[in-house]
């Protein structure tokens, strides 16, 4: 489809959609004010870039405390003044090492893809365009779709799927739309999977044999389902299932990389190729090469195979990283791509023309980028609904609340304030609705001491004792040294004596 609603097509069946036909295309999301980009190569989500401010590879690094705030002020001013990506500043200032970035870069892109599976509305545009698939950013879908079904589709969108099994045994298929290279099951899940494996079995007798709450069992299911994995048994009568992943006692042992010959030994490989390959992109021949503009032909020629003998892939092939010797691969490619550029002399007067065009523009200074003010910041939005609850503005605040928890539906925190605002506002309206988004706040994230706090104080006041008692308890710990699950266990004690 060219477009369509995220109500008719969830976001996890538009991500499985596109992994099984294999497309290369662009999607642009929308739910106001959110606007999302997200680029698929082969069926892959390779990049995905949005207007939410804490979505922002720099912002991100700060919540996840890998840069101060100060840090990040002054890396950014560095990053637009000098028109040098983020990541390659942290790089030279040795905030972060070359296999680190990849991997809080690989993070931040999986948060952000993330994100979709909390939407119940919005819209979804395809565009089929050549979308860069060198950028070593690859999302697997299947593990995607998996982990976001389970830990944040909206319960409604999971109930409604699988509501037709509910009187149908359920059974793994035979010919399962992803194999056991793609999807790797965690605990509850292969705990289905294996369940099903023995038989066919009904929900409720799945439930029974696997010990898993309706709910969570409910969210595996439909994810399952998604992939292929399990479908109604009357579809596979007479035909053997095909094994989804390995069990424990199969699983193969990480190897241990073996030392080049004569070179610096795994760590170092490693380390190189990866600073290497994270900035090749934004270079062009002369840059990646490392050659000036006058190189004549044996200098140029000196310094590719010099470049070769640095990137060669099959000399990283014996250490067993198979990630590593792919990045050498592109890096060996573009290497000898910039070669052949730079040796025809059409083409390297091209490149010369671009590069002058380019110190003109800079000598200018008209073109300079300029740092985006226009991203949605849910955190400016929180403070502004905690600073107006302060001030006993119950109803601004929730629009303030709201808009942050709506915008940033992964964090707990948010949405537990809102949450509990709500319910402080009208307990009688919303008593039913804000339980269930403080639950899901609490399952989102378990940690999370504001949102079990905010759940033990409204099942206190609808005389839930012993629910109330069991967040209240486990507020304690990650709210301390604030006292207010304390003072609220006390007033749960006195509440519990006068009934």
């Amino acid at each position: 489809l060219p477009r369509g609603e995220i109500r008719e097509i969830p976001y996890p069946v538009l991500l499985t959609a596109l992994a099984r036909s294999h497309r290369t295309v662009v999607v642009r999301m929308e739910k106001k004010p959110v606007e999302k980009e997200l680029f698929f190569d082969d069926g892959a989500p390779v990049d995905c870039r949005s207007n939410l401010v804490h979505e922002t590879f720099g912002r991100f690094l700060v919540t996840e405390g890998r840069l101060s705030e100060e840090q990040l002020h002054e890396t950014l001013s560095e990053s637009f003044t000098r028109e040098v990506p983020l990541g390659e500043i942290l790089l030279e200032r040795e905030l972060l090492e070359p296999v680190e970035m990849y991997k809080l870069l690989q993070q931040s892109l999986a948060r952000k893809l993330l994100d979709g599976f909390t939407w119940k509305s919005g819209t979804f545009e395809t565009e089929d365009e050549e979308v860069d698939s060198e950028t070593g950013l690859r999302v697997n879908t299947p593990q995607l779709v998996l982990t976001g079904v389970v830990k944040l589709s909206p319960m409604k969108e999971v109930t409604g799927a699988i509501q037709p099994w509910l009187s149908e045994a359920l059974a793994l298929s035979p010919e399962p739309a992803f194999g056991p290279e793609e999807l790797r099951l965690p605990g509850p899940a292969k705990g289905v999977v294996d369940a099903l494996g023995e038989r066919p079995r009904e929900i409720d007798d799945l439930a029974a044999a696997t010990e898993i709450g309706g709910n969570d069992l409910g969210r595996i299911l439909y994810a399952l389902a998604l992939l292929g994995v399990v479908v109604p048994a009357s579809r596979v009568r007479g035909r053997t299932p095909r094994r989804i992943a390995a069990s424990e006692s199969e699983e193969v042992s990480p190897r241990t990389p073996e030392p080049r010959a004569g070179g610096p030994g795994p760590e170092a490989d490693r380390r190189e190729v990866m600073e290497a390959f994270l900035s090749y992109k934004r270079k062009d021949a002369f840059d990646l090469l490392d050659v000036p503009e006058d190189v004549d032909r044996p200098s140029l020629e000196e310094a590719w195979l010099r470049f070769a003998a640095r990137f060669a892939p099959w000399e990283l092939e014996s250490a067993g990283d198979d990630d590593l010797t792919e990045k050498a691969r592109i890096l060996f490619l573009a290497g000898s791509e910039a070669y052949a550029e730079l040796a025809d002399h059409e083409r390297r007067g091209e490149l010369l023309q671009r590069r002058r065009r380019t110190r003109e523009r800079r000598a200018r200074g008209g073109s300079r980028p300029k740092i985006e003010t226009d991203l949605l910041d849910p955190a400016v939005q929180y403070r502004k609904g905690k600073r107006l609850l302060e001030e006993g503005k119950h109803s601004k605040a929730l629009e303030f609340l709201r808009f942050a928890a709506d915008v940033d539906p992964q964090n707990a925190l948010y949405r537990a304030e809102a949450a509990y605002c709500q319910y402080e506002l009208s307990p009688l309206r919303h008593r039913e609705e804000s339980l269930e988004e403080l639950r899901e706040a609490v399952r989102i994230d378990p940690a999370s001491g504001p949102a079990l706090y905010y759940l033990g104080l409204v099942e206190m006041e609808e005389e839930r004792f012993a629910e109330a008692e069991d967040h209240l308890r486990k507020a304690i710990k990650p709210m301390a040294p604030d006292r207010r699950p304390i003072e609220a266990l006390k007033e749960l004690a006195a509440r519990k004596k006068r009934s």
